[in-house]
């Protein structure tokens, strides 16, 4: 039985910077009712200390909880012990056993770590009906910020290149810049990529990276669930904590910004079935078939297709009136498709994301 009457969510973050900024930005829009999630308390473990510094102008917004206080990720109070990633969700499932908390996630990164099988499977077992849910992303975090810039499937090395001198501080090469004799010029480092190309400069300072993904995070969520995809398609014989790429760090970003959709891939030859009324298939020759498989009378609205490339978006589609098992086909020969576009179908709180091009 839960102590508190209020809903409360505890998010366990592997990094001490960049994702426990990032997610205290989400926390601060949900606190300024930004978001709609209903009553919920979010505690973020480590939490951050909070200084009464005046907060810089940074180009990012700012917290808005905590005006004119400066948010540090330097000496978190609470150390968790254990070996990584297995101890976050050990953790999780103890705050879930003493029923603290209603929602237990656990965020963290491939990253070498040596019991990411054993925390998958740790996981999975329930407790009282609850599970630890995990946030992951291979090979760092900064591959689902990459995600909403640009559609990339490519197995980093790293988030930034370095070394460490004789006393064991490290020296960055600020891969991108050009201004050191070891950049690999995003060849292996997911910043130096993201320099290269204009993204952004640092992930590991003291500024929420969140203000550079918020008007972005559809997109986000559209070239997560192809990447999935293209994973599944390219490495099925591996499980996801040994894949490079992969995440799924998109599903606690939807839960807590409010996207309450229902996600799903669809595969050529496989159609994909919506709201038990009618399904929806990939045909050869850029075509789409809609097909009635209940006695429901079903009206697709017009524009319910989103062409969607990095540079911008478009809606197509006319109005469908599905009234028998007729299958009606969509010819998209005209719809100006590229190589690199993704398109979402839209119906009810449904969202089906597929390429025309395999």
């Amino acid at each position: 039985m839960m102590r508190n009457s209020e809903y409360s969510i505890l998010i366990i973050c592997e990094g001490e910077k960049t994702e426990l900024l990032f997610f205290n930005s989400i926390r601060d829009r949900i606190i300024d009712k930004t978001y709609d999630v209903g009553d919920i308390k979010i505690t973020i473990r480590p939490e951050p200390e909070v200084e009464d510094e005046k907060e810089e102008s940074s180009g990012e917004i700012e917290h808005r909880a905590y005006k004119g206080r400066k948010r540090t990720t330097k000496d978190p109070k609470k150390k968790i012990k254990g070996i990584p990633p297995l101890k976050w969700v050990i953790e999780g499932k103890n705050e879930l056993s003493e029923g603290v908390f209603n929602e237990v996630w656990a965020v963290f990164d491939k990253d070498q770590h040596p019991r990411c099988k054993e925390a998958f499977e740790e996981a999975d077992k329930a407790i009282d009906g609850k599970k630890v849910q995990i946030a992951f992303s291979s090979i760092c975090f900064e591959y689902y910020i990459l995600m909403h810039f640009t559609r990339i499937y490519y197995s980093f090395n790293k988030s930034e290149c370095r070394e460490r001198d004789a006393n064991g501080k490290d020296l960055y090469y600020d891969c991108g810049k050009n201004t050191h004799s070891k950049d690999c010029h995003g060849e292996r480092c997911i910043n130096g990529f993201a320099r290269k190309h204009g993204f952004w400069e640092e992930s590991k300072g003291d500024t929420s990276m969140f203000g550079l993904v918020e008007d972005k995070l559809y997109k986000g969520f559209v070239n997560s669930e192809w990447l999935r995809h293209t994973s599944d398609i390219n490495e099925s014989e591996h499980p996801v904590y040994e894949r490079n790429p992969y995440i799924t760090l998109d599903s606690i970003i939807k839960r807590l910004t409010g996207d309450r959709n229902k996600w799903s891939y669809l595969s050529a030859g496989s159609p994909v079935i919506i709201d038990g009324a009618f399904s929806i298939e990939i045909k050869p020759d850029m075509q789409i078939q809609i097909a009635s498989i209940s006695t429901r009378t079903v009206l697709v609205p017009a524009n319910s297709f989103e062409i969607i490339t990095d540079s911008f978006s478009k809606q197509k589609g006319d109005k469908i009136l599905l009234r028998d098992t007729t299958p009606h086909l969509i010819d998209c020969s005209d719809w100006e498709y590229l190589e690199e576009s993704l398109i979402v179908f839209t119906y009810n709180s449904n969202k089906v994301v597929f390429t025309l091009i395999e």
